[in-house]
Parts: C-alpha cells; sequence; structure tokens
C-alpha cells in the first residue's frame, strides 16, 4: 500500500537531479534548452570539463572559471596596437570586418577621448560597440564622423546603456 501511495506523488518518477531540475524551474521559470543553439557555440560551458567549476556558489566569475580555454587576448596602446597591425600587413584600407569594444563610463564626457583614439590607430573600426554609455536620451551629441550611431539607454536608472557605432558603409535595419 505504501508504494503505491508514493507512486501517486507528483515527482516520485524523478530522480534526484531531475527533481532538482523541477524544483527550480518551479521556483524560477522553465529552462529553455536548445542543443541546436548550445551546440553552435563557440565555448559552450555545459560541453567544457570545467563546467564542474560552475556551480550554485556565488563565484561565477567566467574569467577565473571559464575562459582559461580560450586563446589569450592582448590589451594594446595605440603605438603598439600600429605597429601589430604592421606586422600583420592589416591596412586601414584593408576590407577586414573588425570590431572594437569599449566600456566608456559616459559617452558624453568621454567621447573627445574616443575619437581621438580612432584617429591615432591605423584601422577603421566596422563597428565600435559601446557599454556604459549613460545616456538617457539621443538629443547629446555623439556623432563620429564616418559612422551611424544607434544606442539603447537604460530607462529604469542611471548609469548602464549600451551603443553601436557601425561604419557608415554597413546598411542595417
Amino acid at each position: 500500500m505504501f508504494d503505491s501511495l508514493i507512486e501517486e506523488l507528483p515527482f516520485s518518477h524523478l530522480n534526484e537531479e531531475d527533481f532538482r531540475l523541477a524544483m527550480f524551474e518551479q521556483l524560477n521559470e522553465s529552462i529553455r534548452y536548445d542543443p541546436d543553439r548550445l551546440a553552435g557555440l563557440r565555448f559552450n560551458p555545459l560541453l567544457s570539463e570545467t563546467h564542474k567549476k560552475f556551480s550554485l556558489c556565488s563565484d561565477h566569475d567566467p574569467d577565473a572559471n571559464f575562459f582559461s580555454e580560450l586563446p589569450d587576448c592582448e590589451y594594446y596602446i595605440e603605438d603598439k596596437f600600429n605597429e601589430m597591425l604592421q606586422q600583420k600587413n592589416i591596412s586601414g584600407a584593408n576590407n577586414c570586418l573588425s570590431i572594437l569594444h569599449l566600456n566608456i563610463r559616459s559617452l558624453y564626457r568621454n567621447l573627445d577621448s574616443l575619437t581621438t583614439l580612432l584617429e591615432n590607430v591605423d584601422l577603421r573600426f566596422s563597428f565600435i560597440g559601446i557599454t556604459e554609455t549613460w545616456l538617457r536620451d539621443s538629443s547629446l551629441h555623439t556623432d563620429i564622423s564616418g559612422y551611424n550611431f544607434v544606442h539603447n539607454p537604460r530607462k529604469d536608472r542611471i548609469g548602464g546603456g549600451v551603443g553601436l557605432y557601425l561604419a557608415d558603409n554597413f546598411d542595417f535595419k
């Protein structure tokens, strides 16, 4: 009788791992697992051996936990960046796709520094991603010659916001 009663419980068919997942989804909403999307990722922490380092603890720093498997990134000042471009035989007129990302911490305050940087490097970037724009609306002067600018400000509080400068030879929606 006891066994038949247990079989009537809603989670009796689940093993411990499936039960924890069901409880998590009950509290937080369903996890949308898409194996096709995950298979196409360059780095998938679920398939990595280091996924065991990622747990329900408070330290979710990807630099410390995952990105040791990716190639090292280099940081350059303008002169060294230009030297690297020359060594790789890349010029500003080269039609390669190039992307720059900056956490600018107020685009309006640092726009002159950004334009000076762009003038000092020997490459015209295809896209320039900006985080922490701190813009509230588009009425501020944020134009850079040769680029179209789109952005999404943080609406509910100060700070945040993202923007994208697209070289004016790109059509976009």
